[in-house]
């Protein structure tokens, strides 16, 4: 499975698309992605750079669904969170895609000079 993320900044210069992919323990084994600012230039953020982890989930049909995410981007912290907790499609390839919003957050020793907010979507499969 994976989560996948398409993230626009509330100031409309920035864009992010980043996404990880799923072991069988669940646990995330390669993410990948992209800064994008509003002329149109792109930045691939290195893999080694990328970390996404589940804050909180919600169980639903006996199934715990991320709602919460840490989203790191090398010194780029992002928090995430499911505007719907239950965004879940419920088709022959059941998955889960809904509304997000995010925020920065400052890592340890690290000073944000400027908080980035915004809005997006998020698409989760194999839960």
């Amino acid at each position: 499975g994976w989560d996948w993320f398409s993230l626009q900044a509330d100031d409309g210069l920035s864009a992010i698309m980043a996404f990880c992919l799923r072991g069988q323990n669940r646990s995330y084994q390669y993410c990948d992605a992209t800064y994008m600012e509003k002329n149109g230039d792109s930045h691939i953020i290195p893999n080694q750079d990328i970390t996404l982890a589940v804050l909180q989930s919600h169980q639903l049909d006996n199934r715990a669904y991320p709602v919460t995410w840490s989203l790191n981007l090398g010194d780029d912290n992002f928090i995430i969170e499911a505007v719907n907790k239950d965004s879940r499609n419920q088709l022959t390839f059941p998955y889960w895609e809904g509304r997000v919003t995010f925020k920065s957050q400052s890592k340890p020793g690290k000073t944000k000079i400027k908080t980035i907010q915004g809005n997006g979507y998020a698409e989760l499969t194999g839960y």
